[in-house]
């Protein structure tokens, strides 16, 4: 194809993609991060594009990380925390929701827009989505970050990709069950499955439920419906671990 571009811009896509796109259409991708309140808050500099991150500071906001301990963190230091931010220039940022002033007022605590995004800095100032601070998983009085569980599942050999969930408990607050997509390179056992992502996290931890998928339901731009999974979470292929005499997944 015939065309005069040279550069594009867009929002993070799965690995690979971007290369896939400017061998077929000898062109340069730049990925940034944006949302519907704010401007690009990030980019990848072109020819400095590290795939998968958000990029680092394009400077039109003040940029603060909020650990979970409630400290701050402006950098440089590597960092993970929420998401928040300040604009430096005019109209770049939203001045409020529209008929929401207690939407407003929540999201904008200590004189900084709370995103709500679980974001990791790197020593070289690049950021790197962990996940919504909303996807947390509540067990026993714990929070657990089901990104945390979610790593240690996919360097288990034969994980493709995974959605880690919480479900109902008897105990109260929330199990952990795994949803897995294998890749069918090794055998893998569902047991199997749950003893090696145990041994990677603390024990409080440990999912409960584990189910292998051919895929997950994902959106249009790749994002994992986990709201589909917890609605149909106690089909008839879920593994209770805990039943099947697993101490640690379910129990204490």
């Amino acid at each position: 194809m015939r065309h005069t571009g040279r550069l594009c811009y867009g929002s993070p896509v799965p690995p690979g993609r971007f290369d896939e796109f400017e061998e077929r259409f000898n062109t340069q991708i730049t990925a940034g991060f944006g949302m519907t309140e704010a401007s690009s808050v990030m980019y990848n500099p072109p020819g400095s594009r590290r795939s998968g991150s958000l990029g680092n500071e394009t400077g039109a906001f003040d940029v603060m990380l909020r650990r979970e301990d409630g400290t701050w963190s402006t950098g440089p230091e590597r960092a993970r925390g929420e998401l928040c931010l300040r604009p430096r220039k005019p109209n770049v940022m939203m001045s409020g929701y529209h008929g929401d002033p207690l939407a407003t007022s929540s999201a904008w605590r200590d004189l900084w827009f709370h995103t709500g995004d679980l974001v990791e800095r790197d020593d070289d100032g690049y950021y790197w989505l962990v996940g919504r601070l909303k996807d947390t998983i509540r067990r026993r009085g714990e929070n657990i970050a089901a990104s945390d569980v979610e790593d240690a599942a996919v360097a288990v050999d034969g994980v493709v990709e995974c959605a880690a969930i919480g479900v109902p408990s008897d105990t109260g607050e929330e199990e952990i069950k795994l949803v897995i997509v294998l890749d069918g390179s090794v055998p893998l056992t569902h047991q199997e499955a749950i003893q090696k992502v145990a041994k990677a996290l603390p024990r409080y931890a440990a999912p409960a439920y584990v189910e292998f998928v051919a895929e997950l339901p994902k959106t249009i731009t790749g994002r994992i419906e986990k709201y589909k999974l917890q609605n149909e979470w106690a089909s008839q292929h879920t593994y209770d671990a805990a039943s099947h005499g697993f101490v640690g997944a379910g129990t204490d």
